[in-house]
């Protein structure tokens, strides 16, 4: 349920409401944002370490509920 298209990943939640996504990493920084079209919510998230993906599950849980639950169970497929 994840299809890439013009720099965004694309999350096809199944509740009538996508995902756009775009994340990227240097050395010492990861960062990823996701927004939602339809109810006009998101997230951005900047972390200073280089494993700062391991903060993603928790925040993506308690800020978007049950659609960043969909999010992290398409990303651990």
């Amino acid at each position: 349920n994840k299809y890439f298209g013009l720099g965004f990943e694309i999350y096809d939640l199944g509740n009538n409401e996508i995902a756009l996504s775009h994340g990227g990493s240097d050395n010492g920084v990861q960062t990823i944002f996701f927004i939602f079209p339809k109810s006009k919510k998101g997230i951005l998230i900047f972390t200073n370490v280089d494993d700062g993906h391991k903060v993603y599950e928790k925040l993506l849980s308690h800020y978007l509920g049950e659609n960043g639950k969909k999010i992290i169970e398409i990303e651990t497929k």
